[in-house]
């Protein structure tokens, strides 16, 4: 029984074994890793998206400039009338609110659009790859080592601004 034992250990140890080096040798468990802060910097479309943020922020404050000047001109009449005066400040205040809630909307679906782009983009370019698993790198984050062969970031770069 004790050989019985041992001939059964060994014919699954031969099975793991076996099993592990068709899995590594496979080149169909193609692995990749990308930068994505290089992405997100040298992405055309990412580019553009934070020129629209920049344009929607300029257009808030030049709204926000207006409505202080109104508020001021508004506050300044009504500073005898204490209950006028609460009132007029607490709708400058919600529209204040709303257009910066409307700013904060804007830009976040201006980036998402370009984000699903990158991810869209990533996803076509791994099955058209054979790639099985594709890592993002993040500066700080858990990979800490990849071999260079395995970065595909210049091509998802690339790829990305000719489309």
């Amino acid at each position: 029984m004790n050989k019985e034992f041992w001939i059964g250990i060994i014919g699954i140890l031969l099975a793991l074994l076996s099993f592990g080096y068709s899995f590594y040798s496979n080149n169909s468990n193609k692995v990749a890793f990308v930068r994505s802060s290089e992405v997100l910097e040298q992405y055309k479309g990412m580019k553009y998206a934070h020129s629209l943020v920049e344009q929607n922020s300029s257009a808030l404050k030049m709204k926000l400039d207006s409505i202080k000047i109104e508020y001021d001109k508004i506050m300044t009449s009504f500073k005898k009338e204490g209950e006028k005066s609460q009132q007029a400040n607490n709708y400058f205040e919600k529209e204040v609110s709303l257009l910066q809630e409307d700013l904060k909307n804007k830009n976040q679906n201006v980036v998402k659009v370009q984000l699903d782009k990158i991810n869209n983009y990533i996803e076509k370019y791994s099955q058209l790859n054979g790639y099985k698993l594709v890592l993002g790198v993040a500066n700080g984050g858990n990979i800490l080592y990849g071999q260079k062969a395995l970065d595909i970031t210049e091509e998802i770069i690339n790829g990305l601004n000719n489309e």
